[in-house]
């Protein structure tokens, strides 16, 4: 595999407390001036793009 076709890194931010999304069982939260649905479902988090795909 040559440079130019490896995906960039991963940069992890923190969004909210785990415990608190737990609690919540769903967030929206913005990050880096993105929308991000956050859900705890059977005990691990799962994230999204808080976006319609009709939205624009």
């Amino acid at each position: 595999m040559n440079q130019s076709s490896k995906a960039p890194a991963a940069t992890w931010h923190k969004a909210m407390d785990a415990a608190a999304l737990a609690a919540k069982g769903r967030a929206v939260v913005r990050v880096g001036g993105k929308q991000i649905a956050l859900f705890h479902r059977e005990g691990a988090p799962l994230a999204c793009k808080n976006r319609c795909p009709h939205e624009g």
